[in-house]
């Protein structure tokens, strides 16, 4: 006899089919990736670093002979630096990335949603993620972006946790991994906790902790 599935485990089961469905056709489209120049900028960075043998604050690979200064918050790259010291092409990162985002994305938003909501609510949220292919598309194009949202939900979780110092050092490595993005978080995190005053403590906490790891590269 098959065991009768609760209404929770079919919304659990669901979830789980619609991104396992999502990491096999991610991986289906390797051939074509990557798909943007996006991408090869920085493919470029990070064989700039290996060639440096560390991260560097001058761009020598761009605007020869001088240069110019390198203003990109550095963790992306620094991430994907031992792939290249370890012997993988630069084209196999890049594929590899891009295969793995977009469900890393929906992972991480059925774990996060899955704990502040309804299962039910939280496999909606993931199909209506899963539906726009322009959301796809600038998912596998602006890579760091798409990490910065996958660092948003976990300070999502945090917050509604009250677990600052987790949301505060999520926040800290947003900051370096993009420039522009997690402003927007932090903007929502002051938001939040002027409309919430049962989270405001938390938000705030994480906000400066988040801006205080940040006040290195931004200097």
């Amino acid at each position: 006899m098959i065991p009768s599935l609760s209404v929770r485990d079919g919304w659990k089961l669901a979830a789980g089919l619609l991104i396992l469905t999502a990491a096999i056709l991610s991986a289906a489209y390797w051939p074509v990736y990557p798909y943007f120049l996006d991408s090869y900028y920085h493919l470029s960075v990070i064989q700039g670093f290996h060639e440096a043998g560390g991260p560097v604050l001058h761009a020598f690979w761009e605007a020869a002979p001088e240069g110019r200064p390198h203003l990109y918050p550095p963790l992306f790259h620094l991430i994907s630096l031992p792939v290249v010291e370890w012997g993988s092409s630069l084209m196999a990162l890049a594929k590899g990335w891009c295969a793995a985002i977009f469900p890393l994305l929906l992972l991480t938003a059925w774990l996060v949603f899955s704990r502040i909501t309804t299962a039910r609510e939280s496999f909606l949220i993931l199909l209506a993620l899963s539906l726009p292919y322009s959301f796809y598309l600038g998912c596998l194009n602006y890579l760091p972006a798409t990490l910065v949202l996958v660092a948003a939900l976990g300070i999502l979780l945090a917050l509604f946790r009250h677990r600052w110092l987790a949301g505060g050092l999520l926040l800290a490595c947003a900051f370096w991994v993009h420039a522009g993005l997690p402003w927007l978080v932090a903007l929502g995190l002051l938001l939040f906790g002027l409309l919430e005053p049962a989270y405001r403590k938390t938000a705030w906490k994480i906000l400066l902790l988040g801006l205080m790891g940040a006040r290195p590269w931004q200097l």
